[in-house]
């Protein structure tokens, strides 16, 4: 069965409403749309109103715009646009372990007591308030596969069951799929990995695996696990070489075009074995490597990494769709989020060329690691090239 239904697709990295200067004092959006072209290089292209992309990424839609086709006119004020900052939209897969050690009791709750690790990681991760499914499902597109091995057959090791397939907006999916299922028998770790990405143990992408999906936007697995890793080579027991079975399955991941974010708790797996994992599923020595790796009790610095692929092709530097007149850089106004940010400030803004604003310090900070980001832009209408 094939891990996906939609695919993830790039969205274009600037929106662009341009509200005229109207002889009322009102303004209008016009030209705000989505298109459907890849984003540039430089992460910075815009759109026109009819969704296709503007060569050169500054041609705004003014179709309909009081003040004549400039879209500023002399009684007016100011001319403004809003840039809403777009989003790569990545696909996830969250492999889950499903092994029977996940009935042992020592999974830590926020009261202090305990719960058996199935349950309390499910719930941490579908968790409406702090899990990073709920509040991550509308910009990720979230899938499930769960792995384990019941059989002592070899031919049959490794068992993943494919739970939601990968969708945006799929919590409910991804809940009623877990919470349908139990531990079951051992945990082969890195044979899990394989057959949930599709790429074999000679590095050779094969059909049914996440590597096959074809997606515009990056793919990561969050591999959920509760103990060190075991092995079909081994029979179900996490001895030599299974960790090492399982770092080599996710560097070929990688290789693929896949990332591997670790998550484990904190009493069943081994914090060194954590790391090395965490430094195969993003390119790094397993050695020598400091990825982060994550614990289920505590979603927040998942949802900030996952949340930081989100806005990883963002760039600081914005494209206007108007030139703005040398000598009246200072007559502009720029903020972010409703934030005003200081011309010149080393957390504000300045001009990068007569029509681009460049964001600066923690301003740029913000830009590239908060999900939702609108900046606009005004500058009065005489201070603008297109100005009567």
């Amino acid at each position: 069965m094939p891990i996906w239904r939609h695919v993830a697709v790039w969205l274009p990295l600037f929106i662009v409403a341009f509200e005229a200067c109207a002889g009322d004092g009102g303004s209008r959006d016009v030209g705000q749309a989505l298109g459907d072209g890849a984003p540039s290089d430089a992460g910075s292209e815009q759109v026109r109103g009819d969704g296709a992309p503007s060569d050169g990424g500054s041609e705004v839609d003014r179709d309909a715009t009081p003040g004549g086709a400039d879209g500023c006119s002399l009684d007016a004020g100011r001319s403004t646009q809003k840039i809403v900052l777009a989003k790569t939209e990545p696909t996830v897969l969250l492999l889950v372990e499903q092994s029977g050690s996940m009935t042992n009791t020592d999974f830590p709750l926020a009261d202090g007591g305990t719960t058996d690790r199935w349950n309390g990681l499910r719930d941490a991760f579908l968790d409406p308030a702090a899990g990073v499914v709920d509040r991550l499902q509308t910009d990720v597109d979230f899938g499930t596969s769960f792995f384990s091995w019941d059989d002592k057959n070899i031919a049959a090791c490794p068992q993943v069951f494919v739970g939601a397939a990968v969708a945006a907006n799929n919590f409910q999916s991804i809940a009623s799929e877990w919470r349908s299922l139990s531990p079951i028998g051992d945990g082969p770790t890195g044979d899990g990995i394989r057959r949930a990405t599709g790429v074999n143990d000679g590095g050779v992408i094969v059909d049914g695996g996440l590597a096959a999906l074809p997606t515009g936007g990056p793919k990561v697995l969050v591999l959920i696990t509760d103990g060190d890793p075991d092995s079909c080579y081994t029979y179900g027991r996490n001895t030599d070489p299974s960790q090492a079975i399982a770092i080599a399955a996710t560097q070929d991941a990688f290789k693929a075009g896949i990332e591997t974010y670790v998550v484990g708790i904190k009493s069943g797996v081994s914090d060194g074995n954590l790391q090395q994992l965490a430094n195969a599923g993003v390119g790094l020595d397993p050695l020598t490597g400091k990825a982060p790796y994550f614990y289920a009790s505590s979603q927040d610095a998942l949802i900030k990494s996952l949340g930081a692929i989100v806005t990883r092709g963002r760039t600081c530097t914005i494209p206007l769709n108007e030139s703005i007149a040398t000598g009246r850089e200072s007559a502009g106004s720029v903020s972010l989020n409703d934030a005003p940010l200081r011309y010149l400030d080393a957390d504000g803004w300045q001009m990068a060329s007569a029509s681009a604003i460049t964001l600066m310090g923690a301003a740029c900070a913000t830009a590239k690691s908060i999900v939702d980001v609108t900046v606009t832009v005004s500058f009065p209408c005489d201070a603008t090239a297109t100005a009567h």
